[in-house]
């Protein structure tokens, strides 16, 4: 029987489609109607589906005839979500993210057993919320290379900064300029609190001068963070040798997607002396750098990210 259950779905894969299955149960002289099974295997595999690629086309087909609005509030969510990654509108994944939560929240009460059964392995793909990080780890595990890149390029600075982990930003702080279409805490870590090295301090001239774009102003922030933080408005609430791991992450993943989406596999003369120096760290150089070296990089940068007990941190 499981075979011939398999076989429908071997099938299914050449354009075949089984409409009903049927069992001839001979010691109690039956025929009993198994259509529900090939079903069942439609769910499970529009959940493989909707967790490895994001798609809710075969969960959409399964439930094209229930009423069930929570069953269609999470297929909504995940279709929005989905799309806005897709289309890298990052502005909007904030929103999505919270609408996805939200909905799969609700669909643990829905009508339909199986599917309520299906969402514990569901929540321990994302997670019990879906985070920036998260949702990045999941693009990578999706082979999703170039969105993952692009989510972490423009959403890990909010989150640096509005996470509560790493960054405190007091009431002395600067208050950056911020264009209408900026989001801004990423303009403010990356325009104040990485370029602090631009800024003068308690006994010290600034080491870059103001009119200096260049990406070794970063360097000299993160290689001086201590002394750059004197009175500069901003307190950490992590390890100074864990700030500098994500400046260094962020600013090697910022280098490889500017290259990936310019088509440029050599980089500029800036891009080059910044490689150069997170070399030093370990970091693969851009002429060196393959999809698998990025993905491993990403990776590795939302391990980063991961806050540090007090009890395991090094002073």
């Amino acid at each position: 029987m499981m075979d011939m259950l398999l076989l429908s779905r071997v099938l299914s894969y050449v354009g075949v489609k089984t409409i009903g299955a049927v069992y001839s149960n001979y010691q109690k002289a039956e025929i009993e109607d198994l259509s529900r099974l090939i079903g069942f295997f439609d769910l499970v595999g529009g959940m493989q589906e909707l967790t490895s690629f994001g798609s809710v086309k075969s969960l959409r087909a399964y439930y094209a005839e229930t009423d069930d609005q929570k069953i269609e509030g999470l297929l909504s969510a995940m279709e929005n979500l989905y799309e806005t990654i897709t289309l890298c509108k990052t502005k909007r994944i904030d929103g999505c993210m919270q609408a996805f939560d939200t909905a799969l929240t609700e669909a643990e009460t829905c009508e339909d057993m199986m599917m309520r059964q299906l969402l514990p392995a569901f929540r321990g793909k994302f997670g019990k919320k879906l985070t920036t990080p998260g949702l990045i780890k999941w693009c990578i595990q999706s082979d999703m290379l170039q969105q993952a890149v692009t989510v972490y390029t423009e959403r890990i600075p909010a989150f640096i900064i509005e996470c509560g982990h790493f960054i405190e930003v007091t009431p002395s702080a600067r208050t950056p300029e911020v264009r209408e279409y900026e989001d801004a805490a990423a303009v403010r870590f990356m325009r104040d609190f990485m370029t602090l090295s631009k800024k003068p301090g308690p006994g010290r001239h600034p080491l870059r001068t103001r009119d200096d774009n260049s990406p070794m102003v970063y360097v000299d922030t993160i290689e001086h963070l201590e002394d750059m933080l004197v009175q500069s408005g901003y307190k950490l609430r992590c390890p100074i040798s864990q700030m500098q791991q994500i400046c260094r992450d962020y600013l090697y993943i910022k280098t490889l997607r500017n290259m990936m989406n310019h088509a440029n596999d050599a980089g500029t003369q800036g891009q080059q002396d910044l490689t150069n120096y997170l070399s030093e760290y370990g970091y693969v150089l851009l002429e060196d750098t393959s999809a698998e070296t990025l993905r491993q990089a990403v990776l590795q940068g939302i391990q980063n990210l991961r806050p540090i007990p007090k009890k395991e941190r090094v002073h």
